[in-house]
């Protein structure tokens, strides 16, 4: 007999009342369980006006919140999460949150039981700013300056900066900042900016600023509200207790049934319970043939009693969203290039100096502005600011850094030499590049819905740069030409992820794909997520390590060259020559830099006909180089994942009292600790002090000393949490995944680099939990450089500080090696800055690049002030950096651009800037003809033309 087809949709007071009829409010409601809670919530905020829903974890009620909102659709609805140091998002969230509940006869708030503790702010005045209105400046100033903080540029929200008429703030209840221009006391302007370049990109006609105040606690503010409490102890005054035992005044019949991400085994589980004699109601969007209902569902369930039972696919996980400031590629490149006063800087002609700021100097022309740099024996050049694309931050090994002589030879020497090795590098790397364009490949073709089956099974929502990533990748394998692409992010970003999804293609596709690990310890816990990743697929997983046994071994191999094994994992282990492939597509590298030089040799012989993925969570140098040098593809993932936040990092002298409290905070909430001392000669008596500071904790003691396999098995009896502390040398910092340790504890933190202070930090806050970095120093031991990278470790705890944090290396240590030979001397002999110019013209000279691309110098000198006032832009930096756009433009578009930008960003140009435009015009057009010079004299404009300029090009003298 052929099955009714029932599709129909229910309305939300027939599902309800399916659920849970005309019962009666209580006290205390039970037999609840977590699936049921959206439905129970939405049940009584039809008979309670203002609802507060409290949850232990903040991310449970964050999830229960959207599945309240997708199920309700309701617009007073509100989630408020627990305030964060120095995180203004979450503060401008909870302060909307109140500011809508204050304003509201009727709401549905969602809370965790932290935040319903916190004392709330109250919004006590409204200040109205509109277009061609007057509204005092100072006035303005004066208002804000109590709740915002005063900045030189606008980033976050709470933030405000004032800059000559200008005053830019970012509200808390804004989607992106605004700038006020005034002519005085009149506002002239109004307009939305882009906070990360300081551009305007919208035009407002007025703006509503809220100043604020601090009022009760939330749970003391509300005493009008029912609290609805999960799983919680909350003292006030009207509340529901609601929970999964049968022990409530009022007690429901609800029982949990397994939940599945993918839809086939939700259809699965249909079909049990429908042939059990289940009346199936599906929540969800998808077209299945039952009766359906709109929303998300976190875990199912059955009404026993009426024989219901409601199923969706299981959603995936939401964590509480927390904004981070993030940089594109280039800005994060740039951002740590601009010089700064004191800072050691090349100069193209005269060799290394330090630069000592700018300086304005009265010539007969009128005012000027200089470049100055001191030089050895305390020499000074003053160098025009026209010429400011000669002078570029020094990037490279600064503690054995010389001062060039002026007026000697051995900076020609120097460059002559590192010219000659740029040609060489560069030859090599075109000639590698080159043979992988041309080498044509198969396409990989896409299996649309095993594809999508496969993503919808990933528990975690993609962020928008890893959902990026992953369509980059997978059209790369759909083109004929080999990948090798960069897939870069922090520790946790999701780059295993888009690894897997490449995987899948090519697997699909009948071909192999081999992952390479540094350690064995990540082989194995990239094996453990593959193996669970592609469990529902007839996908076969293997490892190859030093734990598997030689037979076993032998037989896995035997395996892989017949074509039976799809994804292979291991250490340099699968760089061995017993080691052969039936038909290898992709290649996938995980943190590169850590293999040896040797087994660096055999990857770049094992990747010339196969796709190739390199993962890494701080970029090598080699790998800016390339980045920067235009040669390999790179796909940065720099949002965090929802939920992650910044790791609370303190840097300070070694502190015993300090170093008991973070240890007894972190076992006290169930966690562990990673303790770093890197002298292994004294290691075992740091245990001993360890001991007597909280004796009840097992500590585990691992060193480079000790075998491998030791270190090995040791750390695996650490993440099964058969020890409390792992006290180590430096031999954590390679990827181990542990989510369970969110303590880090640094001793002698001076001698390390900052990529292994950044490498070990990483270590932690691998989830959504709050994690803690303790970096301790020895004060008398610390040097200039190590107080640097301590500061710079201090600094640089936002999201996402991965590449600031390479770019910092490159500075502090120098630039590292390119295709496995040590270019050091080279680099750090003329800054990497100038060096990275050298090989890419070369580069671009073997690529037989249009001459425009290849850098070319000018010198203008028409006798004419043009200079950016100090009145006008008051921070050298920004001034800098202003000039270095106009002389650094490639075209007339790039002058106006600069011209548009200026305005926008600081008011009106002064008439002593139109001099600047209309000189940079020219040099705009001096490079394009390949023109060296243009100087006026004694009333003669001289023109030097190049042996590659246009002579009869009639424009040149226009």
């Amino acid at each position: 007999m052929a099955r009714k087809k029932q599709s129909q949709n229910l309305t939300k007071k027939e599902f309800i009342n399916l659920l849970f009829g005309e019962k009666a409010l209580n006290e205390s409601i039970g037999g609840i369980t977590r699936g049921v809670l959206p439905f129970l919530i939405f049940f009584l905020s039809q008979k309670i006006n203002k609802i507060i829903f409290v949850a232990e974890e903040e991310n449970e009620a964050y999830e229960i919140y959207e599945e309240y909102i997708n199920f309700a659709k309701s617009k007073n609805v509100v989630f408020i999460p627990k305030l964060l140091k120095d995180n203004r998002e979450a503060t401008s969230r909870f302060i909307l949150s109140i500011k809508k509940m204050l304003e509201s006869n009727r709401f549905v708030a969602f809370t965790s039981k932290d935040a319903a503790s916190e004392r709330i702010s109250i919004y006590r005045e409204k200040l109205e700013l509109a277009k061609g209105k007057e509204f005092s400046f100072t006035r303005l100033i004066k208002h804000i300056s109590n709740d915002y903080e005063r900045v030189n540029f606008v980033r976050e929200k709470g933030e405000f900066a004032v800059r000559g008429g200008i005053i830019d703030i970012f509200p808390f209840d804004f989607l992106k900042p605004v700038r006020i221009v005034y002519d005085g006391d009149v506002i002239e302007d109004i307009r939305e900016f882009n906070p990360y370049n300081q551009r305007s990109i919208n035009v407002l006609t007025k703006a509503s600023i809220y100043l604020f105040s601090k009022g009760n606690r939330l749970k003391d503010e509300f005493r009008d509200a029912v609290f609805l409490t999960w799983n919680v102890s909350l003292n006030v005054d009207k509340k529901i207790d609601i929970k999964m035992e049968m022990d409530g005044e009022i007690n429901f019949d609800f029982v949990p049934v397994p939940s599945f991400y993918s839809l086939q085994k939700t259809i699965e589980v249909i079909e049990d319970l429908r042939s059990s004699g289940f009346r199936i109601i599906f929540v969800g969007e998808e077209d299945v043939e039952v009766e359906k209902i709109n929303g998300l569902i976190k875990e199912n369930f059955l009404l026993k009693e009426k024989k219901i039972a409601v199923v969706g696919r299981k959603r995936k996980k939401a964590f509480v969203p927390f904004r981070s400031i993030s940089f594109s590629l280039l800005e994060e490149i740039t951002s740590y290039s601009e010089l700064k006063k004191g800072d050691f800087v090349v100069h193209r002609d005269f060799g290394i100096g330090r630069f000592k700021g700018l300086t304005t100097i009265k010539t007969k022309e009128g005012i000027k502005d200089f470049m100055l740099i001191e030089y050895e024996m305390g020499d000074k050049l003053f160098v025009p600011i026209e010429k400011i694309d000669r002078g570029k931050k020094y990037l490279g090994d600064e503690s054995s850094i010389k001062l060039t002589r002026l007026g000697g030879n051995e900076w020609n020497r120097a460059v002559k030499r590192a010219k000659k090795d740029a040609e060489r590098i560069a030859r090599e790397l075109v000639a590698l590049y080159a043979k992988r364009e041309i080498s044509k490949k198969r396409p990989f073709k896409a299996a649309y819905e095993l594809e999508k089956e496969f993503a919808l099974s990933f528990p975690f929502k993609e962020t928008p740069d890893q959902k990026r990533a992953i369509d980059e990748v997978l059209k790369d394998l759909e083109s004929t030409r080999l990948m090798d692409r960069v897939v870069t992010g922090d520790v946790g970003y999701g780059k295993t992820e888009v690894a897997l999804r490449a995987a899948l293609r090519v697997i699909v596709n009948g071909k192999q794909v081999a992952f390479l690990t540094p350690t064995t310890i990540l082989s194995m816990q990239h094996f453990e997520v593959a193996k669970e990743r592609f469990a529902s697929l007839p996908i076969r997983v293997e490892m190859i390590s030093r734990f598997i046994p030689k037979s076993k071994q032998k037989s896995i191999l035997r395996d892989l060259r017949n074509g039976k094994i799809d994804l292979i994992i291991g250490t340099h282990r699968l760089l061995s020559n017993d080691v052969r492939f039936f038909d290898l597509g992709l290649l996938i590298v995980d943190e590169e830099h850590l293999f040896g030089v040797e087994h660096k040799e055999k990857i770049k012989k094992m990747k010339t006909d196969v796709d190739v993925i390199y993962l890494t969570a701080t970029p090598i140098p080699r790998t800016l180089e390339m980045i920067l040098s235009g040669i390999r593809e790179v796909s940065l993932i720099k949002t965090p994942p929802p939920g992650k936040q910044p790791i609370e990092t303190t840097v300070e002298p070694f502190n015993v009292k300090r170093i008991k409290e973070a240890i007894e905070f972190e076992l006290s909430r169930g966690g562990q600790v990673y303790y770093v001392h890197n002298k292994i000669i004294t290691i075992e008596e740091e245990k001993a002090f360890l001991n007597s500071l909280v004796p009840n904790a097992k500590i585990l003691v691992l060193h480079g000393a000790l075998d491998s396999k030791d270190i090995e098995e040791g750390m695996m009896k650490f993440i099964n949490r058969e020890y409390d502390i792992l006290l180590s040398t430096t031999i954590i910092e390679a990827g181990l995944d542990n989510e369970n340790v969110n303590t880090l504890i640094v001793v002698d933190s001076q001698n390390f680099g900052l990529a292994q202070l950044y490498q070990l930090r990483g270590r932690i806050g691998r989830r959504d939990k709050k994690a803690y970095a303790h970096f301790f120093y020895t004060p008398y031991k610390v040097t200039e450089k190590g107080r640097e990278r301590l500061k710079a470790i201090k600094e640089l705890t936002h999201l996402g500080a991965g590449f600031q944090i390479a770019m910092r290396d490159l500075e502090i240590r120098g630039a590292g090696n390119i295709l496995g030979k040590e270019q050091s001397g080279h680099i750090n002999a003329l800054g990497f800055d100038m060096y990275a110019e050298l090989l890419s013209e070369e580069i671009e000279k073997i690529k037989k690049k249009k001459p425009l691309k290849i850098k070319f110098f000018t010198e203008i000198d028409l006798k004419l002030p043009a200079i950016i006032p100090k009145t006008y832009i008051e921070d050298e930096s920004e001034r800098l950096h202003i000039y270095r756009k106009f002389y650094e433009s490639y075209s007339i578009k790039d002058v106006e651009r600069v011209v548009e930008e200026v305005i926008d960003r600081f008011g009106p140009m002064p008439e002593q800037m139109n001099n600047l435009v209309e000189i940079s015009k020219i040099n705009v057009k001096m490079k394009r003809y390949r023109i060296k010079a243009i100087n006026f004299d004694n009333g003669k404009l001289y023109i030097k033309p190049s042996k590659d300029t246009p002579i009869d090009k009639i424009t040149i003298i226009k």
